[in-house]
C-alpha cells in the first residue's frame, strides 16, 4: 500500500515537535554486528544507544517532563 503525501507530512510533523534527532557514525562494517547485539537483546540499535547514554548518565539522566522549555520553544 503506498503512503499518501499527506501522511508523511504529518509524521515527519510530528516527530519534529516530539523528538530532538541526533547523526552517528559508525565505520564500516561496524553498524549491522551492533543491530543484531540489540535484536538479541530485544532492542531496536536506537532503543540500545539510548538505554546505554540512559545507564552511563545514571541519575543526571534528563527527564523530559522536568525540562524547562526555551521561550523559542514555547
Amino acid at each position: 500500500m503506498k503512503k499518501s503525501k499527506t501522511s508523511s507530512v504529518a509524521k515527519n510533523k510530528w516527530n519534529a515537535k516530539a523528538y530532538d534527532s541526533v547523526l552517528i557514525n559508525f565505520k564500516k562494517g561496524q553498524k549491522s554486528p551492533i543491530a543484531e547485539y540489540a535484536k538479541k537483546k530485544g532492542m531496536s540499535l536506537n532503543g540500545y544507544i539510548n538505554y546505554l547514554i540512559k545507564i552511563d548518565m545514571g541519575d543526571e539522566y534528563p527527564n523530559p517532563d522536568n525540562i524547562e522549555m526555551t521561550s523559542i520553544e514555547k
